[in-house]
């Protein structure tokens, strides 16, 4: 408490009020401050000692004060240190320095030195540094907010703890990788199998969560960027995810790679959700193919001739499609609707003109070469594999699949397992992994009349399907600001997402540029690229 003091008066308004006085008593004396005389020297004196008598005046309050308390019978609290905070500034650009524990820091105070003397009670490492953001947290709303970027040109007065204020930042989101699953052309159907191999009730309780479309939003990603799923179903296999466009990869910001990504936004129950291990299979067509060739020369996707009007060795039907060729260990099926037709063969030579006469001919001399028509009876089927084109069956199966056959059958099916090596390589105008059929064996090398059987393909349509699931290796797990990648399969023991903050509402502050591994500060709570600390409300 601070008694009110009865006499304002310092030293120079002593002296002030004496040289007034003296203009009026002694008018011949000159004051001089610079060169004062003996009266000059007496009023400085005189000004010194009164300054005392007024000081001792305005502390008599005190004493009555302190006297008082006396009779009342109060004492003294015991002394304690007093407590306040430092600012330490730093020179631009430098590296920062070391204040040890213990440092004397001393602050102006209405005491007779005009110092008041304080002790740092902790090391301190000052650097030269901003705020970079200033966050909020709440774990009952599970909310972050940013009340201040430094990269903002504008940036209002900050409201403490006002969450309705600022944008939300919070989010939980898994992030699932599969480059040759995810991508798909015209529509997409997967099917998500998760497994806890430690605990039926937490995979129970998963399974809840992941189906729940008011807990959980399943999201592929488009050519215009990311998009709910259609349709969310649970069958006996897992989780049906269905939807009626395509899903393209995503083209990664740090490295410019593009990844077959599907997400999952998630509002985590209490204990976070756990996970030991994800798998996935798919399926998709029957769809026509990305590209049909004869050689190099493009065919339209219905109603062509495979190899030509005109059957020769070698010739070779190429196809490609991208999702379908893509998904290496599902079993693809080729489907096509064939016809024959007939085209005859043009005569190279003139048969009558080499018949040899002589003057005793019978009719067998005369006879017409035997006319013979000419089919495929063999084609092999390859796929390029990077470095060349490999038989698709070895053991020479389906190789009579463009064979006219005497019970005509107009569909005929082709299955086998898409083989993991399989690679890109250009034909014609167009590049992608590729699968041809390629004439190898025809019932006449040289023909003689007759007609060529020519295939002809109606349709084709190829389908695909996972009978085994494909296990993920690892998913991104985004929760509190914080990505991180999580290797599978799992313990378990460790929530993929969760709403785990600080219990209370707190503040977190990043500085810019952020600290230094190598300082000897403390170690913050680690968010991507920012040194932060933490201050809590109870």
């Amino acid at each position: 408490m601070d008694a009110p003091k009865l006499d304002e008066r310092d030293r120079e308004d002593i002296l002030e009020q004496v040289r007034k006085l003296a203009a009026s008593y002694t008018p011949e004396w000159r004051w001089d401050d610079r060169q004062p005389d003996a009266g000059g020297v007496l009023a400085r004196i005189f000004a010194e000692q009164m300054e005392n008598t007024i000081s001792k005046y305005n502390r008599s309050l005190r004493n009555h004060y302190l006297a008082f308390l006396n009779l009342l019978g109060t004492r003294l609290l015991p002394p304690a240190p007093a407590k306040g905070m430092v600012t330490v500034g730093v020179i631009p650009g430098g590296e920062g320095v070391h204040i040890p524990q213990g440092t004397v820091v001393y602050a102006a105070a209405g005491t007779e030195s005009g110092r008041v003397f304080y002790e740092t009670t902790e090391a301190v490492y000052a650097l030269d540094t901003e705020v970079d953001r200033v966050f909020f947290t709440s774990a009952l709303r599970d909310s972050i907010v940013c009340a201040y970027d430094r990269a903002r040109e504008d940036n209002p007065p900050v409201r403490l703890f006002d969450f309705d204020a600022y944008p939300e930042l919070q989010r939980h989101m898994l992030y699932f990788r599969e480059d040759r699953i995810f991508y798909t052309r015209d529509r997409l159907d997967l099917t998500v199998h998760i497994a806890h191999t430690r605990s039926a009730k937490r995979l129970e309780r998963a399974l809840e969560v992941l189906m729940d479309r008011d807990l959980a939003e399943w999201e592929y990603h488009t050519g215009e960027g990311w998009s709910p799923v259609d349709r969310v179903t649970l069958t006996s296999q897992g989780i049906r995810l269905t939807a009626d466009r395509g899903s393209v990869p995503v083209e990664v910001e740090e490295n410019g790679e593009r990844c077959g990504l599907l997400r999952c936004r998630l509002r985590p129950p209490p204990g976070g959700l756990h996970l030991t291990g994800v798998s996935w299979t798919a399926q998709g067509g029957p769809q026509e193919p990305d590209a049909l060739l004869c050689g190099v020369t493009e065919l339209p996707k219905r109603d062509f001739s495979p190899f030509g009007d005109i059957l020769s060795i070698f010739t070779s039907l190429s196809l490609s499609d991208r999702e379908v060729f893509s998904k290496a260990g599902a079993e693809i099926e080729l489907e096509a609707e064939l016809d024959f037709f007939k085209t005859p063969v043009e005569r190279t030579y003139d048969w009558e003109a080499n018949i040899h006469y002589r003057s005793l001919m019978t009719e067998e001399d005369f006879a017409a070469p035997e006319e013979r028509d000419v089919r495929v009876e063999r084609v092999i089927w390859e796929y390029w594999n990077g470095l060349g084109w490999a038989r698709l069956f070895p053991a020479g199966e389906n190789e009579d699949f463009f064979t006219p056959q005497e019970t005509e059958k107009r569909r005929r099916t082709l299955r086998f397992v898409c083989p993991q090596d399989m690679a890109d390589v250009a034909v014609g105008a167009w590049e992608g992994p590729f699968l041809r059929a390629r004439i190898d064996k025809l019932t006449a090398m040289v023909p003689q009349g007759g007609s060529y059987i020519v295939p002809f393909v109606r349709t084709l349509k190829l389908s695909y399907q996972y009978h085994q699931p494909v296990d993920s290796r690892e998913v991104w797990a985004e929760s509190n600001l914080e990505r991180r990648l999580r290797q599978l399969p799992d313990l378990g023991e460790e929530p993929l997402v969760s709403a785990g903050m600080c219990p209370v509402p707190a503040m977190y502050t990043s500085v810019f540029p952020s600290i230094s591994p190598m300082s000897p500060f403390p170690p913050a709570r680690t968010w991507p690229r920012l040194s932060h600390f933490k201050c809590s409300i109870k």
